[in-house]
């Protein structure tokens, strides 16, 4: 049986593990390339979250595991511009055929 504790403790550890394990479990491709390079910024964000934490008088208790778990990639992908997420204009809309 696995050591739950340990591999939770290894996770939040080894950030980018976490980070990278996560991006797989999308199942998406596109959004792997397109978010792969972004760890810096997401884990920025991660860190702003315990700042405000403790600015706010509280003990920084947010887990990266548990952010990185909920953050939105895939909305995150969709609100890009078709050209951002590697689609071309004809992938992105569909032809229009007139008859007349």
């Amino acid at each position: 049986m696995p050591n739950y504790a340990f591999l939770s403790s290894f996770l939040e550890d080894t950030p980018q593990l976490a980070f990278q394990g996560t991006l797989a479990n999308t199942g998406n491709k596109r959004v792997q390339n397109h978010f792969q390079n972004q760890f810096h910024n997401i884990d920025a964000q991660y860190q702003a979250v315990l700042g405000q934490q403790v600015l706010s008088g509280g003990l920084p208790s947010a887990r990266y595991t548990d952010f990185v778990g909920r953050y939105p990639f895939l909305k995150e992908f969709n609100l890009l511009s078709p050209e951002a997420r590697g689609e071309s204009p004809r992938t992105a809309a569909p032809r229009i055929r007139f008859s007349g």
